[in-house]
């Protein structure tokens, strides 16, 4: 109970000295400036790094590298209750991994 009326001493004192607040005005908008697009080669270049660091982050290597093949090259064998599992090749090749796929 005396928490209850703590709680609300401290919101009606909120709320009758903070009616007359406002938020400061918004900052003006720049002028048009030209911001030069990023070259192809820029943008490829970002989005691998990015794809590293999410492939370093996940430990994709763990499940999709079996012993004696490339990284990444999937085949590592996974026996479970409801059969034997393969992990896919994930590497950026086209034929064989995941370098066609798109969002």
């Amino acid at each position: 109970m005396v928490l209850s009326r703590s709680l609300l001493a401290i919101l009606s004192a909120s709320l009758f000295f903070g009616h007359n607040v406002q938020a400061a005005e918004p900052a003006p908008a720049t002028a048009n400036i030209a911001v030069p697009a990023p070259r192809s080669s820029d943008k490829e270049s970002a989005l691998i790094e990015r794809g590293k660091y999410v492939a370093q982050l996940g430990d994709c290597v763990a499940c999709h590298t079996a012993n004696k093949v490339p990284a990444m090259a999937g085949g590592r064998e996974f026996k479970t209750p409801f059969g034997t599992v393969y992990s896919t090749n994930i590497t950026p090749d086209a034929q064989t991994g995941i370098g066609k796929y798109s969002f």
